[in-house]
């Protein structure tokens, strides 16, 4: 007996976040960043060729717009795959073994020296206790190791490779930093007297990676990105979001800071920042998990401190 074909427009034919769960997005996003990378290389070499030639026509000057487009293509795709990681990495972890953190212990005239790390901390604390940040989990694990890439700080590859995309006064001057002539990046035929990262913006490009997806990525729905975050952030937002929201049972928030400090760093410092603007709002709304919010002084803390 013949087989039916598959009707088009069908379920079976949609991608669903399940679906989206198996494809590895940091694979992808690795390629095209390889791609862009080589893209740049190219367009470097050949600016460096036209400006000892002493400068070209505008017709010399179209191999370099097609490099330099298709670099930022490639970039901006690396990102789009980075967000869909973020949306559909495994996060979970077994009921009453999340840990939370946020808010390191700072001191010197700007602030500029962590006594207290409370990633660190959290993360030890995890290790010895069983339990798991959104770092441990498998999903969380891969990301913060694409992001970590050839910097020490959390995010500092996104931070930089996309810096293009940030929102900001010196928006021109970080694209002309990033990428090389304005004239011929900055301002496209398209986009005339548009500012690149205008033309280019980080959020457009993380909403419709996001919505790309399809429905039904749990504590997920409805999630927009900032636009005045750096697209770090962004991706770290995401991922959080989805971690928190699955959480259950005793969950520990491990602040890096004194306790004494904790009124005027929610209120002030840490206001709006991934833990209580969207962490701890989710969790005591899905009334899931019960928070035991916990400081770097306290004496429960004190054998896991790590700056």
């Amino acid at each position: 007996m013949p087989k039916k074909k598959k009707k088009r427009g069908t379920a079976q034919d949609k991608t669903t976040a399940n679906d989206a769960d198996k494809i590895d997005h940091l694979m992808s996003a690795k390629q095209h960043g390889v791609a862009s990378d080589g893209l740049l290389h190219q367009f470097r070499e050949q600016q460096e060729l036209r400006q000892a030639r002493g400068g070209g026509s505008r017709e010399s000057d179209t191999p370099l717009l097609g490099l330099a487009g298709n670099a930022v293509m490639h970039r901006n795709m690396e990102l789009q795959d980075i967000v869909r990681h973020a949306a559909t990495g495994d996060v979970s972890t077994k009921e009453g073994r999340g840990v939370l953190w946020t808010g390191d212990k700072r001191s010197g005239p700007k602030n500029e020296t962590v006594e207290v790390s409370a990633m660190r901390t959290a993360q030890n604390f995890a290790k010895k206790t069983g339990r798991r940040t959104v770092e441990m989990t498998e999903g969380g694990g891969a990301m913060d190791r694409y992001t970590r890439e050839g910097g020490d700080s959390y995010g500092d590859l996104v931070t930089d490779r996309f810096n293009y995309l940030r929102n900001g006064e010196n928006q021109d001057d970080v694209w002309k930093d990033t990428w090389g002539r304005e004239d011929q990046l900055a301002y496209g035929p398209q986009n005339k007297g548009q500012a690149a990262p205008k033309a280019f913006g980080a959020k457009q490009l993380m909403d419709s990676a996001l919505s790309g997806l399809g429905g039904g990525i749990e504590d997920l729905d409805g999630h927009k990105t900032d636009a005045k975050k750096n697209p770090a952030a962004n991706v770290w937002d995401i991922i959080s979001k989805r971690f928190a929201g699955g959480l259950s049972g005793e969950t520990y928030a491990v602040h890096g800071y004194d306790e004494a400090d904790h009124e005027h760093m929610t209120k002030n410092v840490l206001a709006g920042n991934t833990f209580n603007g969207i962490e701890k709002p989710l969790v005591e709304e899905k009334k899931k998990a019960i928070l035991k919010e916990t400081f770097g002084d306290t004496l429960e803390m004190e054998e896991y401190l790590k700056g």
